[in-house]
């Protein structure tokens, strides 16, 4: 049975989970003969809330707020705290620890959960444009390694490819990028099972430095790129 109320959150959701939830609900509500309402909602907190999970007191957000540190929605003559506003002020207090193309091939190496992994893949790419400093930029595009599984290493040589260009110091830095290893040669690689009605779909929201290399993997899944 399909649950008569579905909430998805983008953030946290690949494209790939969130349109294959929602196809899910749209089949069942055809075939029980109902309609489907899409709603929005911004997802708000208080300053008490942002405090609590800050850990600091109340007074420090309402200052924060006041100082325009931190930016406000009214809901009447209250000030609420969009959800992604206070991800980015809570980010801002301590810089993203470094994490590699190399970190995200181990993790599959290690046999991490391909939807997991998806969400990781698009975590590395958010914060991969964060950093500025070369040294930094460099590190995390040096070669990974092979994972052993053809398709994911295409994936990892052609987003690698897309968040390095014009950014490491030396073009070199990315020729692993572009070894014969990361391309799939005979079959397309599809880590997300699409269904056949949607295949082509996808294919075509695949950036092309992914498509040359017999890979679908739809551009949603890397927000950044």
């Amino acid at each position: 049975m399909v649950p008569e109320r579905l909430t998805i959150d983008p953030a946290d959701t690949t494209e790939a989970e969130w349109i294959a939830l929602m196809r899910t609900q749209l089949a069942g509500a055809k075939q029980a003969g109902a309609v489907v309402d899409l709603v929005t909602r911004t997802e708000t907190l208080t300053p008490a809330d942002a405090a609590k999970r800050l850990d600091v007191d109340r007074s420090t957000i309402s200052r924060k707020i006041k100082n325009g540190d931190i930016a406000t929605i009214r809901v009447g003559a209250h000030h609420r705290i969009t959800r992604r506003e206070f991800e980015r002020y809570r980010d801002s207090l301590a810089p993203d620890p470094l994490f590699t193309y190399r970190d995200f091939a181990e993790s599959l190496t290690a046999g991490e959960d391909w939807h997991f992994a998806a969400r990781q893949l698009r975590e590395l790419v958010i914060r991969s444009a964060r950093f500025t400093a070369v040294g930094a930029v460099d590190t995390i595009h040096r070669d990974p390694g092979l994972t052993g599984i053809r398709g994911w290493d295409a994936i990892i040589g052609g987003v690698a490819s897309m968040t390095g260009r014009d950014r490491v110091s030396d073009a070199a830095i990315l020729a692993w990028c572009f070894e014969p290893e990361r391309y799939c040669a005979e079959t397309i690689f599809d880590p997300f099972g699409i269904s056949e009605k949607y295949f082509w779909t996808d294919y075509l929201r695949t950036p092309i430095e992914l498509r040359v290399r017999n890979v679908v993997y739809p551009v949603g899944n890397l927000e950044g790129v």
